[in-house]
Order: structure tokens, then C-alpha cells, then sequence
């Protein structure tokens, strides 16, 4: 039996632009990612939060720092065989005033501890980084806190991917699988859940 660790935000916890509430785990990535690789040799471990940053916290949602949650997880579920992170989205936010470089040197460091963990080190697993997607400026919906993030991530699957190969990972653009049509600029629906699933299944697979 695998053990696959998804490490992500929104769209990784399962939101739904429609009203906010949670797509059924059938429905959202890691779930349909579960049915992709079947239940008998794989066991998907659910880590996304909303408002989930590399490395960033905010005084009205803290704990959102990937950085400073993740040694935490890694010791929390170990042995793993496979860990999956998809972040950088909400460090696009305007407050941040992140550059696409410290987002992805953010996403680095976040490989560096999953390559580094002591708790890991008897079983190092597989690591899939993979660049997220970004605001859609062409929606009305989009909030007032990600105007201008287009400019910043157009670089950031690019700069990801260094940072992966630079460590020897595996690395996936999920940016470029989906069309960016997102219901309020930012999440997901359902059959873009899916898509996202079987590419990294196929990832998995190999």
C-alpha cells in the first residue's frame, strides 16, 4: 500500500465556487485521484486548506504558511511514499507583494523539506511538485487582492519547474492542463477536479 500526501490549498481542500461550501471527496482532486489509482494499493492522505500561502501567514487567517504547517504533516503521517505539493496561488496576492522568484524559491524550500526530513529519512518518498493556477483577471469576481497577479504568475510554472529539476522531483504544470474559465477567477469545477487527477495519476503511474 502507497500513501500519497496532497499538500495544497482551496482547490485542493475541495471548494466550490458556486457556494462555497465542499465538493464530496469523489468529486475533488485527491479524491478522484483515490479512484484513479484504486483503493488496494494507494491511500490518499487530504492536507489543502483554504488560503494556504509557500510561506506566508495573515493576521485574520493565520497558520496558512506551507513552510511552517508541513514539518508538522510529514511527521503526523509518515511513512509516506509519494508527497504531492500544489501551492503558490494565494501567495499572488497583492499584500504579499511576493515576485514570482520568492514564490518559487518558497516552493523550494518546501521541497528541501521533504528531501531533508528526519522523519523521512528511513522511507524518502517520491515528490510531485506541481504549478498551480492562478487568478483569472477576465472575471468580474475576481477579488481586489489578486488584480495584478496574472503579470507575477506568468513566470511562476517556468521558475517552479526549475526548482523541481534543480532537485531531482517530479514536476507538473497544472496551470497549462486547465483553461483558466474558472466560475469565481480562482477555483476549480468539477471536471477540471478530474482533469487534474488523472494527469497526476499518469505522473504516478509513470
Amino acid at each position: 500500500m502507497q500513501t500519497i500526501l496532497c499538500f495544497g490549498d482551496s482547490n485542493t481542500w475541495g471548494y466550490d465556487p458556486i457556494d462555497g461550501s465542499r465538493y464530496d471527496f469523489a468529486t475533488r482532486w485527491p479524491g478522484a485521484l483515490q479512484k484513479n489509482l484504486g483503493s488496494d494499493n494507494y491511500r490518499i492522505i487530504e492536507e489543502g486548506l483554504n488560503g494556504r500561502t509557500t510561506a506566508h501567514n495573515e493576521i485574520e487567517r493565520p497558520i496558512r504558511s506551507g513552510l511552517e504547517i508541513l514539518p508538522v504533516l510529514l511527521e503526523a503521517h509518515r511513512p509516506l511514499d509519494w508527497v504531492i505539493i500544489m501551492l503558490g496561488t494565494n501567495d499572488l496576492k497583492t499584500h504579499f507583494n511576493s515576485s514570482a522568484e520568492q514564490i518559487a524559491a518558497n516552493v523550494g524550500l518546501l521541497c528541501d523539506g521533504v528531501l531533508q526530513s528526519e522523519y523521512l529519512a528511513a522511507h524518502r518518498p517520491q515528490l510531485l511538485v506541481c504549478a498551480p493556477t492562478s487568478a483569472n483577471e477576465a472575471s468580474q469576481k475576481l477579488p481586489e487582492w489578486f488584480v495584478g497577479a496574472s503579470q507575477t504568475a506568468r513566470d511562476l510554472p517556468e521558475l517552479i519547474e526549475r526548482e523541481a529539476r534543480n532537485r531531482g522531483v517530479h514536476f507538473l504544470n497544472v496551470a497549462r492542463l486547465l483553461d483558466h474559465d474558472f466560475q469565481d477567477s480562482l477555483h476549480w469545477n468539477s471536471v477540471q477536479h478530474l482533469t487534474v487527477s488523472k494527469a497526476i495519476a499518469s505522473v504516478i503511474t509513470g
